[in-house]
């Protein structure tokens, strides 16, 4: 979805790092290493993060959710 805003948009995003955790998103935000797309209600402490409300693009969040199989 990230991508798709950025394609829409005609830019071509430079990534150079990736995380799978929001708070280590987050630290590397705060550490001035990049830029993040963090849902409000994601980020337990906002201190030292500065927000920019995006309102020309519409983002949804997929939430996949797994359990176990069986009884």
């Amino acid at each position: 979805m990230v991508d798709q805003a950025f394609a829409a948009a005609g830019v071509e995003p430079e990534v150079t790092v990736e995380v799978a955790n929001v708070g280590t998103a987050a630290d590397f935000i705060r550490a001035r290493l990049g830029i993040g797309f963090l849902g409000r209600f994601l980020v337990d402490d906002s201190t030292g993060l500065d927000t920019v409300q995006v309102t020309d693009y519409e983002l949804r969040w997929q939430l996949p959710v797994a359990t176990a199989s069986g009884p």
